[in-house]
C-alpha cells in the first residue's frame, strides 16, 4: 500500500521541528535575501555560508527515510529549496544581484507571491525515495549515495581533438556526494573526462578547497538522448586530480574501477549471440546496420563487442537472429578494450517491438482520429512511444512530467492517456487522480517498473481510478492491444 500523507502535528522529532522552522522562514520570506535570512549589504562569503547552513537543515540526505516525511512536509521542503536555490544563483552572482537590488528599489519583489505551500509540487527525488522505500522490493538503494534534487551553476570544461579546449555553463538537475547530472548542448561521449567548478556544499565535498567554489574532476558516465537540444549527462566525480594519461591526451576515455555496489536487479548472462544493431539518429532515422557479438544478455540490457567503431547515435534497435521482435535500447556506455574492440553497453527501453504487428495495426481504421498523450519522465522512453503511436495512426502529444500531463489533459482533451507510475513534479498515480476528475476525463492506462505487485493493481484502480495497468518491460503488441480495447470502448 502507498502511504498515505500525514500532518507534521504527528512528528515531535527536535529535527523535525528544526525543518519545519526552516521552511516556515523561506516561505514568509519577501526577497531573496529574506530567504537566505541575511541583510542586504551581505558579503559574498556570508551568502554562500547562509545558503550551505540551509541546504544543511532541509538535506533530505540526513533523513533516516524519506517514509518519515509526511508527503505534504514533503512538498513544502522541494518547494523551500527551489526558493533557497533561486535566492542563490541571483545573489551568489554579482550581475544579477546588482540588477536585483535595483529592482527592489523600483518596486515589491513578487517573489513572495510565487511560491505558496498549497501550490508546492513534489519533485521527483523526494517522491521517489518515498514511494520506494515503502515498497519490500525497493528497500535497497542500488545508488552509490542518495541524489538531491539541487538546482546550483556549474561550470564544465573539456577538450577534443579538433577545437582544443572548450568550456560551457549550465544548472545542475541533481546532486551527491560521488556525482551530478546536468544538461549539455555540447555531445559527449561516456568515459570522458572533465573538470567542473561548482558551489557545492560543503558536506557534499570529498576534498577541501574554495568555500565559494569546488574544482572537481568528473568522468562522464551516462548521457541520455537529446531533448530541446540538451542532453542529460551524468557525471561521477574523481577527485582534485585527474587520471593518469589524462595530462597527455585530455580528450581520450578512460577506464576506471567501479567503486559501488552491483546496480543490476536482473543478473546478466554471459552468452555470445550473433545481432544485428540498427543506429539511430535523434529523428529515430537509420544512420548504420551492422552485425554485432553480445558478451552477456539480460532482461534490462546487453553488452556487444563491434568489429568496427559505432558512428555517434541515440538510441539503437537491436534484432537478434531468429526471432521476429525489435528490442529499442539507448546507450548506458561504450568504450574499447585492451583487445583493440569497442564496446556497447546497452539499456532496453521496455519495449519489444514486432514489425509485422505494427503494420497491421496502423492499418486500423479505428486508431485514426484518436489522441493519446504520453506522459513519462523517461526521455528515450516517450519518445519511442510516440513515434510507435504515431506510426500505429494516433495523434500523439507527449508529457515529461506529472503536472505536465494534468495540464496538457485538461487543455488538449486526449482520448487516452498512458502514464508512468513515478514521475517528478506529481506521483503518476496522483496525476492519474487528478486526469479521472476532469470533467469528461480520458482513459488511463498506468505503466510502471517499481510498482509491479499484485495489490497495487487493485489500488490504482480503485483508489486513483486508472483504467489499466502494466508493468515494464512489456511487449508492443500488448500495449497496442491494451490501447485499441479502451478506446474502442
Amino acid at each position: 500500500m502507498i502511504r498515505k500523507p500525514r500532518t507534521i502535528n504527528n512528528l515531535t522529532e527536535p529535527y523535525y521541528k528544526q525543518i519545519e522552522r526552516a521552511v516556515e522562514l523561506v516561505e514568509r520570506s519577501a526577497t531573496h535575501y529574506e530567504v537566505l535570512g541575511l541583510e542586504i549589504g551581505a558579503t559574498d562569503a556570508q551568502i554562500q555560508r547562509a545558503y550551505q547552513r540551509s541546504v544543511t537543515v532541509l538535506n533530505p540526505l540526513h533523513f533516516k527515510s524519506s517514509t518519515d516525511v509526511p508527503f505534504e512536509m514533503q512538498k513544502r521542503i522541494d518547494q523551500a529549496f527551489q526558493r533557497l536555490t533561486a535566492a542563490f544563483s541571483v545573489l551568489g552572482n554579482y550581475p544579477k544581484r546588482r540588477e536585483y537590488d535595483r529592482s527592489l528599489h523600483k518596486e515589491p519583489n513578487p517573489d513572495s507571491k510565487k511560491t505558496s505551500s498549497k501550490t508546492a509540487v513534489p519533485q521527483k527525488a523526494n517522491l521517489k525515495a518515498g514511494h520506494k522505500a515503502s515498497t519490500a522490493e525497493q528497500s535497497d538503494n542500488l545508488r552509490k549515495s542518495e541524489r538531491l534534487k539541487l538546482t546550483i551553476p556549474a561550470r564544465i570544461t573539456g577538450f577534443d581533438t579538433e577545437g582544443g579546449e572548450w568550456c560551457e555553463e549550465s544548472e545542475t538537475i541533481d546532486v551527491s556526494r560521488t556525482g551530478i547530472r546536468l544538461p549539455m548542448k555540447r555531445r559527449m561521449r561516456p568515459r570522458t573526462v572533465v573538470q567542473l567548478w561548482l558551489p557545492l556544499p560543503l558536506e557534499l565535498r570529498s576534498h577541501r578547497g574554495p568555500e565559494q567554489g569546488y574544482n572537481v574532476y568528473a568522468l562522464v558516465r551516462r548521457v541520455e538522448p537529446p531533448r530541446n537540444g540538451q542532453r542529460v549527462v551524468a557525471l561521477e566525480f574523481l577527485g582534485e586530480a585527474p587520471p593518469a594519461g589524462f595530462t597527455q591526451k585530455p580528450w581520450a576515455t578512460f577506464r576506471t574501477k567501479w567503486t559501488g555496489e552491483e546496480r543490476r536487479r536482473r543478473p546478466r548472462e554471459e552468452k555470445s549471440l550473433i545481432v544485428v544493431i540498427e543506429y539511430l539518429d535523434e529523428a529515430m532515422q537509420a544512420i548504420r546496420r551492422e552485425e554485432s557479438l553480445t558478451e552477456n544478455v539480460g532482461a534490462s540490457g546487453m553488452r556487444v563487442r563491434l568489429s568496427k567503431p559505432a558512428p555517434e547515435f541515440d538510441l539503437v534497435k537491436v534484432i537478434i537472429h531468429g526471432q521476429a521482435s525489435e528490442s529499442l535500447a539507448a546507450l548506458s556506455d561504450r568504450y574499447i578494450d585492451r583487445d583493440g574492440f569497442e564496446r556497447l553497453c546497452l539499456r532496453f527501453l521496455g519495449v519489444s517491438a514486432t514489425s509485422a504487428s505494427m503494420s497491421k495495426r496502423a492499418e486500423k481504421a479505428g486508431s485514426k482520429g484518436k489522441r493519446i498523450l504520453v506522459a513519462d519522465d523517461d526521455a528515450p522512453l516517450r519518445k519511442v512511444l510516440g513515434k510507435i503511436l504515431i506510426d500505429a495512426g494516433y495523434d500523439v502529444i507527449l508529457a515529461e512530467d506529472g503536472k505536465s500531463a494534468v495540464e496538457m489533459a485538461a487543455s488538449e482533451k486526449p482520448d487516452l492517456v498512458i502514464a508512468d507510475g513515478l514521475m517528478p513534479k506529481l506521483h503518476g498515480f496522483l496525476a492519474c487522480k487528478a486526469i479521472k476528475e476532469l470533467p469528461s476525463p480520458p482513459k488511463v492506462i498506468m505503466l510502471t517498473a517499481v510498482y509491479t505487485k499484485k495489490n497495487y493493481r487493485w489500488e490504482v484502480r480503485q483508489q486513483y481510478r486508472a483504467d489499466d495497468f502494466m508493468t515494464k518491460p512489456f511487449e508492443l503488441a500488448d500495449l497496442l492491444a491494451c490501447v485499441e480495447k479502451h478506446l474502442s470502448t
